[in-house]
């Protein structure tokens, strides 16, 4: 896919970002997404996101791809989904596709459970009230390359103990079960490090 010739002169760090990856080889094609919440109508804020996510691509003779994060069903409808899409259209944004995360779901549990596996993330089924106890907290003024020793200082937390288990537990059965519960949302599904790779 070629670039058009107003790729050349970006006007703003995102485009100047994209137009280095596709000088430098990095990339070569440009593909931008649309990701709403169809559980409401669309306020400035959507709009302001659309229309960066649409003019990259524009830009570079790119695609965008309308791709619903319908995660949360019990709160989203087909009118907000109808909604969206009009409104969207009413702004000029053309896409390629339309695509919803559920579509995903069943892949995105088999990363989960590779990941598990690999000891790279680990379920944690917290309370809320649990997590804001048991996260941790690093010293105020911690730059971001000080987190790993920061954080490898700090006491061992529950989260350590579930992401052991869940590393124990991953090739059997149950551990499969409780790396995603479809039905109940009643574990969360963390990675361990920035690095995670779901590569085999």
């Amino acid at each position: 896919m070629e670039t058009n010739e107003s790729s050349s002169n970006p006007s703003n760090f995102i485009l100047e970002a994209v137009a280095e990856d596709l000088k430098s080889g990095r990339y070569n094609y440009v593909r931008t997404r649309l990701p709403p919440e169809p559980n409401g109508y669309l306020h400035i804020g959507h709009v302001k996101a659309f229309l960066i996510d649409y003019n990259t691509a524009k830009t570079f003779n790119g695609e965008l791809v309308l791709r619903f994060d319908d995660t949360n069903p019990a709160k989203e409808e087909s009118e907000f989904v109808k909604a969206i899409e009009e409104d969207a259209r009413w702004l000029g944004i053309h896409w390629v596709k339309v695509t919803f995360a559920s579509d995903y779901f069943d892949r995105l549990y088999e990363w989960a459970v590779r990941l598990v596996k690999k000891g790279l993330a680990y379920v944690d089924d917290q309370t809320p009230e649990e997590m804001s106890v048991t996260r941790g907290t690093l010293p105020r003024g911690t730059k971001w390359s000080q987190t790993e020793s920061a954080f490898s200082s700090c006491p061992t937390t529950r989260a350590d103990r579930l992401r052991s288990a869940c590393a124990n537990e991953g090739g059997s059965a149950s551990g499969r079960r409780s790396v995603w519960q479809h039905s109940s949302g009643a574990g969360l599904t963390r990675c361990t490090s920035r690095e995670s790779s779901i590569a085999t």
